[in-house]
């Protein structure tokens, strides 16, 4: 659940204060609940430098002592990576001599935040998180742990010796005292969600305690700035930081988290808030650059105690989840808020760090966004229930990543892993998700009427269209295969083409093109000419990827028999990705009746041929398909594809 601030027993009120400043007074900027004569002073940029930056300013911690000194202000700390500032006790005379001082963008007040939690029920969250569709199964099905990366959980601390972290403890910080095991439950919780062994989203990321709140909750918001600052001094990348706290607006902390994802390069992920109200007068709720989250129940509807709006970026289990706790090895407690619905993305980002460890802050929330459920996007998934107004109706989905591919003649497994042939001719959805599409091209072999093989690939990438094909009219070109950006004829630089965050397209050896979608799904394709028979085949393969829908989809046993299999899939002018000249469309790939209804058997030649070529294909699946190519068609040219494709599997060590 939202950390956040509370009434204090004695505070000055803010309108006193500023009453008595002197007209010609800098800006003084009020907080909920303030912390009477301690504040957070703000410099501007040309009074004091950043670690790293190059200007000429003396550092941050040099004015601060310069600054407090000068004005008769007792200096607390101050910061040099998120915050241009530093934080002090001062009277009302010192605090108007700060607001004076030409060097002081602002001052502002310090506020505190506390742990209000509420125990209940059992869990249920990561079992929904991997689910499109209700009902749950009791299951959480994953492919991926978060290994490799670093998770910072800015919050009470952890119960290091508990047995859901065991061995996956990294380097944290006490700003509180006492050094970082937790004594309050809350950042021991809220870790075991993000990465515990059996409760945890991402069950093998490396667990860094930045301990800011004590035993008790409350903590001044300059304390959280300065575990903000010390993970923008010391993080491993690739890093996620999880804040699971919060309060009434606070332009100090909004602009700590803003640096800390704009200068660092982190992805921050915060609370909404347990307030029932708009989250966009909250902090760190409302910084835009952070992934806001709100809570949902195990029915998909929003929380009681959940803040909602425009703020948001997405909701996620946040109710009745069961976690570790503080008390022994083996604790557990039972609680609610969007405390608990963040780690659940945190972990998520986790996982994808894992596979694409060099990802932007961008590029993470595009892959969890296009992963997530998307009302009017994700099939017959009804929405968020009393979403609340302004709130975006989307939901965390993350599950397993699979791959597939559509080789040659062509040779189909499926996401899901199961293997077919796919004889027809056409144009079709290959595979579909959110934010990505692959569509492939199949034409009838006109000497072998029983043999249709891919020779084009159409590809929606976020909001562009990339396709990679012969031409655009029905003749193939044997010069070569044309890459189109938005129906553009373009030529691949040494660095790729950028297509957004996450998304780019490259060259594959001499004979391919790799595309990375926004949603984490990497898709290759390779070519080969076939000379006998004027014209390209293919072989197109997905990585990584959370797609379920096209002929590589998810699919039961059999599916591909039934008798309106192919139309399902097949595009029209209308859907489809493809270039053509004015006088080409989908149906000019079309052949019907197709495949001849009665096949011949293999001629003996073509099967000792088959044998003989394909003793160098290694890879047992690929072996098999290369003997059925050949021996069907009497041509060795699918050696070659098949030994590039069992290169290609070697060198990505796809799975």
């Amino acid at each position: 659940m939202r950390l956040h601030i509370t009434p204090l027993a004695v505070a000055v009120g803010a309108s006193l204060i500023c009453a008595a400043l002197p007209a010609f007074a800098g800006e003084f900027r009020t907080t909920d609940n303030p912390i009477r004569g301690q504040y957070i002073v703000v410099l501007k940029p040309q009074a004091a430098s950043l670690a790293g930056e190059s200007n000429r300013a003396e550092p941050v911690a040099v004015a601060a002592r310069a600054i407090a000194s000068q004005h008769r202000a007792s200096l607390v700390r101050s910061y040099d990576r998120v915050l241009r500032g530093f934080v002090v006790k001062a009277n009302d005379n010192a605090l108007a001599a700060l607001l004076a001082d030409p060097r002081v963008a602002y001052v502002e007040e310090d506020g505190i935040a506390t742990l209000d939690t509420i125990q209940t029920g059992a869990t249920w969250g990561i079992d929904r998180i991997d689910r499109r569709l209700l009902p749950l199964d009791t299951l959480y099905t994953y492919d991926t742990t978060g290994a490799g990366v670093h998770a910072y959980i800015i919050d009470s601390g952890l119960n290091v010796s508990h047995n859901e972290f065991t061995g996956r403890v990294g380097l944290g910080a006490d700003f509180v005292g006492g050094g970082v095991n937790d004594c309050n439950g809350h950042g021991t919780h809220v870790a075991g969600t993000l990465g515990g062994t059996t409760y945890g989203v991402a069950k093998q990321v490396t667990l860094h305690p930045v301990r800011v709140f004590p035993c008790a909750g409350g903590s001044p918001w300059s304390t959280i700035i300065a575990g903000v600052n010390w993970v923008a001094a010391n993080h491993i990348s690739p890093a996620v930081v999880n804040m699971s706290l919060g309060g009434g607006g606070n332009s100090s902390v909004d602009t700590a988290v803003a640096n800390l994802h704009n200068i660092n390069g982190i992805t921050v992920v915060v609370a909404a808030g347990n307030s029932n109200a708009n989250a966009c007068g909250f902090s760190p709720a409302r910084e835009p650059v952070a992934i806001t989250v709100g809570s949902v129940d195990n029915t998909d509807t929003r929380s009681w105690f959940s803040n909602y709006g425009s703020c948001l970026d997405l909701f996620a289990p946040g109710s009745a989840i069961t976690s570790a706790w503080i008390g022994s090895n083996t604790a557990t407690n039972t609680i609610n808020g969007t405390s608990m619905a963040a780690p659940h993305v945190a972990g998520a980002a986790a996982r994808y760090l894992q596979t694409y460890p060099a990802a932007s802050p961008t590029a993470v929330w595009n892959a969890v966004y296009y992963a997530a459920n998307i009302f009017g996007v994700t099939p017959s998934w009804p929405g968020v229930g009393n979403l609340g107004a302004g709130s975006p109706n989307v939901m965390l989905h993350y599950g397993s990543l699979n791959d597939g591919y559509n080789d040659g003649d062509p040779h189909i497994r499926t996401v899901n892993g199961l293997y077919y042939d796919f004889q027809t001719g056409g144009e079709f959805v290959a595979l579909r998700g959110q934010g990505m599409e692959i569509q492939t091209r199949q034409r009838p072999v006109d000497s072998l009427p029983w043999v249709s093989v891919n020779t084009a690939v159409a590809t929606r990438v976020g909001n562009h269209r990339v396709t990679w094909q012969p031409g655009t009219g029905v003749v193939p070109d044997p010069a070569g295969l044309q890459l189109r950006v938005d129906g553009v004829v373009t030529t691949i630089p040494a660095g790729g083409i950028d297509l957004g965050p996450g998304a780019k397209v490259t060259a594959l050896g001499g004979n391919g093109i790799s595309i990375h979608f926004p949603d984490g799904t990497r898709m290759t394709a390779t070519a080969n000419w076939w000379g006998n028979q004027n014209q390209w085949y293919m072989n197109v393969r997905a990585y990584d990827t959370m797609a379920t829908d096209g002929i590589m989809g998810v699919l039961e046993q059999g599916e591909w028999l039934e008798p309106d299999f192919s139309d399902k899939w097949r595009v029209d002018r209308k859907t489809s990705l493809f270039d053509y000249a004015q006088d080409v469309d989908p149906g000019k790939f079309v052949r019907e009746p197709f495949p001849r209804e009665k096949i011949p058997p293999m001629n003996p030649g073509n099967v000792e041929l088959a044998k003989q070529v394909c003793a160098r294909i290694k890879d047992d699946k690929l072996h098999k398909d290369c003997l059925f190519d050949v021996g069907t068609t009497g041509d060795p040219v699918f050696v070659e594809g098949a030994a590039n494709e069992a290169a290609l599997e070697e060198e990505t060590g796809a799975r």
